[in-house]
C-alpha cells in the first residue's frame, strides 16, 4: 500500500533527523508534533480500511490522496537538506522552509479531518438497528477468527464465484520458495512463484508504484521509482527518487555518464548492472540524499572527500572490472549510518580508523572487499556491530584473536574472512 509506505518513510526521514549526531537541518519542534500525531492517525485508519476499488483494477483515490500529500512533506524537508548541506551552513533560519512545510501539514491534516469525519459517519451507520427481516440470514462475526472454517468457505466461494466447476489449488512456495542458504544455514535468498509474481507486478502497476522506460520517456514522468532499460535516459527523469539500471542485453553504453543536477532528491541508484556498463559518476556525491548507491565504476572514478556529505547513506556497493585498488578518503568514517559497505572484484583500500574526529560506525553490519587493511582491537572497536567482515590481503595478527576479541567485546560472533590473492 502505497499510501501507508509513504507515511512510514516520512516518520523515518524525522526519526533520522532527531537522532542523527551531526543532523543537516532542524525541524520546528511543533510541526514534528503535528506531523507525528497525523500519521499515526492515518497509518491507524489504513490498518482497519478496505478499499471500496481493492478488487478493481483502479488505485483508491483516497489512498493515492493521502501518499501525494506526504510525498510532498518529504519533498519540502529533503530539498532543504540539499540546500543547507550545499551551502555549507548547519543552522539557518528559513522562514521559507518553515512556511512550505507549515502548507503540507495542513494538507496532511485536511486529509485526517475528512477522514475522522468519515469515520463517524460509519460508526453512526453500524449503530442503527437492522431490520428483523435480516435477522435470520447467516452472517460472519466481527470478531471471527481469519482462518476459520466458515471465512474459508467464503472465501473459497468469492474466488470460485459459486461455480462447481472451478477448484482452487493450493501452490506450494506462494509465501517464497528458498533458493540459496547462509553459511550459518539460515535463508539467504528466496524465489516467489510465477503467479504471485504477476500479481505483485499488476499490483505494482495499478498503485504506480514504478514505472518501466524501455526507449523513448514520456513527456512527463511523476513515479517516484524509475526503471531504466538504457542509460541515456538518466537525465531524463528529474522527480524520480529511486532509480534502477536493468539495462536491456542489446544495450550499449558508451562515453561518459552523469547524474542530472535535477536528481538531487535521489534516494536509490542502482547502475551495477554488468561488466560492460562503467560510469564516472562524479557528481554522485552532490546526491546528498542518497540511502542506496549502487554503481559500475569507470578506470578514472575517483572518490571524492565530501563523500561525507551523503548523511543518510545506508549501502555503497562499488564494481570495477579494471585493474586498479580504489582508495577511500577518511571521510568515509563519517558516515554515521553506513550500514553496507562492498567492493566487488577488486580491492578497496580503507583508511585506518584513527583519530578523535572519526566516530564509532555502530550501524555498520558488513564490509566486504577490503584489501591491504590493518585488522586490530581499535578497528574492531570502531566497527562494533559489523557481523560480515571480508577482507583481501589484510595485516590480521590473528584472525582466531580477532574473533574472540569481538565476541567478547559485543557478545556475537563476527564472520571474518581472510583471503591472500
Amino acid at each position: 500500500m502505497a499510501a501507508y509506505g509513504a507515511l512510514v518513510s516520512l516518520m523515518h526521514i524525522i526519526d533520522t533527523l532527531e537522532k542523527h549526531p551531526s543532523p543537516p537541518i532542524s525541524i520546528d519542534t511543533k510541526q514534528v508534533q503535528s506531523i507525528t500525531q497525523i500519521v499515526t492517525s492515518l497509518q491507524e485508519f489504513l490498518d482497519s480500511y478496505t478499499s471500496p476499488l481493492a478488487d478493481s483494477h483502479e488505485a483508491d483515490p483516497l489512498e493515492r490522496r493521502i501518499a501525494d500529500a506526504v510525498y510532498a512533506a518529504e519533498d519540502v524537508i529533503e530539498s532543504h537538506i540539499v540546500d543547507q548541506i550545499q551551502s555549507g551552513s548547519t543552522v539557518v533560519e528559513d522562514h521559507d522552509f518553515y512556511q512550505n512545510l507549515q502548507k503540507v501539514i495542513e494538507e496532511m491534516n485536511l486529509i485526517n479531518q475528512e477522514v475522522m469525519k468519515s469515520i463517524e459517519v460509519e460508526a453512526q451507520i453500524k449503530q442503527k438497528p437492522v431490520a428483523a427481516s435480516t435477522s435470520s440470514s447467516p452472517t460472519v462475526k466481527e470478531n471471527v477468527i481469519v482462518g476459520s472454517e466458515e471465512v474459508f468457505l467464503e472465501v473459497l466461494d468469492k474466488l470460485t464465484g459459486y461455480k462447481l466447476d472451478r477448484q482452487i489449488i493450493p501452490i506450494t512456495g506462494m509465501g517464497g520458495i528458498v533458493d540459496e542458504l547462509g553459511s550459518t544455514g539460515n535463508v539467504k535468498y528466496c524465489k516467489i512463484h510465477d503467479l504471485l509474481r504477476d500479481l505483485c507486478l499488476k499490483e505494482a502497476e495499478k498503485e504506480r508504484f514504478y514505472h518501466v522506460i524501455s526507449d523513448v520517456p514520456p513527456a512527463s514522468i511523476s513515479e517516484r521509482r524509475v526503471v531504466l532499460k538504457t542509460g541515456g535516459l538518466v537525465g531524463s527523469v528529474s522527480r524520480a527518487r529511486s532509480i534502477i539500471c536493468d539495462y536491456d542485453k542489446g544495450a550499449r553504453e558508451d562515453g561518459e555518464v552523469l547524474l542530472s543536477r535535477d536528481l538531487r532528491l535521489l534516494r536509490t541508484f542502482n547502475a551495477c548492472v554488468s561488466k560492460r556498463y562503467a560510469y564516472f559518476l562524479e557528481n554522485v556525491f552532490e546526491m546528498v540524499n542518497l540511502r542506496y548507491l549502487a554503481i559500475g565504476i569507470h578506470d578514472e572514478f575517483r572518490f571524492s572527500s565530501s563523500i561525507d556529505l551523503l548523511w543518510n547513506l545506508h549501502t555503497l556497493i562499488i564494481y570495477s572490472i579494471y585493474r586498479h585498488k580504489l582508495v577511500v578518503p577518511n571521510e568515509i568514517w563519517k558516515l554515521h549510518q553506513l550500514r553496507h559497505l562492498e567492493f566487488r572484484v577488486l580491492g578497496l583500500i580503507l583508511p585506518d580508523p584513527s583519530g578523535s574526529d572519526i566516530v564509532v560506525m555502530e550501524n555498520l553490519h558488513t564490509l566486504k572487499g577490503v584489501q591491504d587493511w590493518n585488522l586490530n582491537e581499535e578497528v574492531v572497536k570502531r566497527i562494533p556491530n559489523t557481523r560480515k567482515l571480508h577482507l583481501t590481503e589484510a595485516v590480521v595478527v590473528s584472525a582466531k584473536e580477532i574473533v574472540e576479541i569481538h565476541e567478547d567485546l559485543y557478545g556475537e560472533r563476527l564472520d571474518l574472512r581472510v583471503d591472500d590473492n
